[in-house]
């Protein structure tokens, strides 16, 4: 049987209505066991200082334990999946993976469509790619300062520090966790009030 994974987008507004949001989500598949959920927010790298582009739109990393709070009264799982070996790796720091646009260019993020770092090439007429190496390394490769703060985290073998290479870096060059490690434990009690979930993914 397959599943499927609804990835719950949390902004400022959402988090105004979470309980509303969760019960929608309850009541539209709370009954079908194919489906588990996967709370994300929507988050900047500058939302803990006053650079934030949008701070009525952004969540700050630690939002997402009042998320996990409530996600508890769900009677279907959350998607244990992100916490395993490479489970929580950004899809964009595939080499392999990529969006292609109606007008041919090439991104590798299927969120941040307006940055220029996303506009990674272009697709010609005959099929093939002219990529931008150094924008393509941009969202693949692991930056000295990822292996240096994450090599002793309890959980790196899930992400490799590349949980988005886009937002764990802020404007001042300091690295930024994406906040899983710090609501670890919140999603581990979750995952234990969910009887026989854990043996399950097992």
């Amino acid at each position: 049987m397959f599943n499927i994974v609804i990835r719950c987008n949390i902004t400022k507004q959402v988090m105004a209505t979470l309980d509303e949001y969760v019960n929608l989500i309850e009541n539209e598949f709370g009954s079908d066991e194919r489906f588990e959920e996967f709370w994300k927010i929507a988050w900047d790298p500058d939302t803990i200082s006053d650079k934030c582009s949008c701070p009525d739109y952004y969540c700050t990393p630690t939002d997402i334990n009042d998320c996990l709070n409530i996600g508890r009264k769900l009677k279907f799982g959350m998607n244990l999946k992100q916490y395993m070996k490479f489970g929580n790796i950004c899809y964009a720091t595939n080499r392999n993976s990529f969006v292609i646009g109606t007008d041919g260019t090439i991104y590798k993020c299927t969120v941040a469509f307006d940055k220029d770092i996303n506009h990674v090439g272009k697709l010609q007429h005959d099929g093939t790619m002219v990529l931008d190496t150094e924008k393509i390394n941009f969202w693949t490769q692991r930056r000295e300062i990822t292996k240096r703060y994450c090599k002793n985290c309890p959980i790196y073998p899930s992400c490799l520090g590349m949980y988005c290479n886009l937002n764990n870096i802020s404007g001042d060059g300091k690295f930024l966790c994406s906040g899983l490690l710090d609501s670890f434990s919140g999603y581990m009690e979750t995952f234990e009030e969910q009887e026989g979930y854990i043996s399950k993914c097992q």
